[in-house]
C-alpha cells in the first residue's frame, strides 16, 4: 500500500481528533448543566409548608370558617374548629398535612405554658397558628433548617406568608 499524493489523504490528523472531542465535551456539559437539580429536603418542605399556610389562609376566608395549623417536631397538621373543638377535618382534601423530612429541622418558638400540665388534665388539641375566616390570623413565626441554609416563615394577622432564605457558607 502506498500513501497518498497528499498529506491530507493520509487519515484524520492530530487536530482534528482534538477538535471533535473538544466539541463532544462541549455539547456533552450543555447536556449536564440542562438538566434540573434535585430540590433539596429543606426546598420541598418549604414548598410544602408555604402552599399549605397559603392555601390553609385563603380557605379560612373562603369559607367563613376558622382554620388551624398543629406543628409537632417531624409533621404539620390542619384543625378545624367546629362544635366548639379544634378537630382534624375528614372531609379537606386539598388540605392535608405533611411529614417533615427527617434531615429538616422546625424551630418554633418557645411556648412556656405548653411544656406545663396537670396529671389529671385531659389532653386537648390547639393549633399553634389560626386563620379565622374574616381574615384575621395569629401572627407566627418559625424556621426550617437544614444543613447550613434556613427558611424564615412569618405569617402576619391578615394571614399574609412571607418566606425568607438565608444561607451560610462554611
Amino acid at each position: 500500500m502506498s500513501a497518498g499524493a497528499f498529506r491530507s489523504d493520509a487519515g484524520v490528523s492530530l487536530v482534528e481528533i482534538m477538535v471533535a472531542l473538544f466539541i463532544v465535551g462541549l455539547a456533552s456539559g450543555f447536556v449536564i448543566l440542562s438538566i434540573p437539580r434535585s430540590p433539596t429536603p429543606l426546598e420541598e418542605d418549604r414548598r410544602s409548608m408555604e402552599d399549605m399556610l397559603t392555601t390553609t389562609s385563603r380557605l379560612a376566608e373562603l369559607s367563613g370558617e376558622p382554620l388551624g395549623v398543629r406543628f409537632d417536631d417531624k409533621a404539620v397538621g390542619v384543625l378545624r374548629f367546629r362544635d366548639g373543638v379544634w378537630q382534624t377535618p375528614d372531609d379537606l382534601r386539598t388540605l392535608t398535612g405533611f411529614a417533615i423530612d427527617e434531615d429538616v429541622r422546625l424551630d418554633l418558638p418557645d411556648d412556656e405554658m405548653s411544656n406545663f400540665r396537670l396529671a389529671n388534665q385531659e389532653i386537648v388539641i390547639e393549633p399553634d397558628l389560626w386563620f379565622d375566616g374574616s381574615g384575621l390570623a395569629t401572627a407566627y413565626a418559625f424556621q426550617l433548617k437544614w444543613k447550613s441554609s434556613t427558611y424564615f416563615f412569618a405569617v402576619d394577622q391578615s394571614g399574609e406568608v412571607n418566606v425568607q432564605s438565608q444561607r451560610f457558607s462554611r
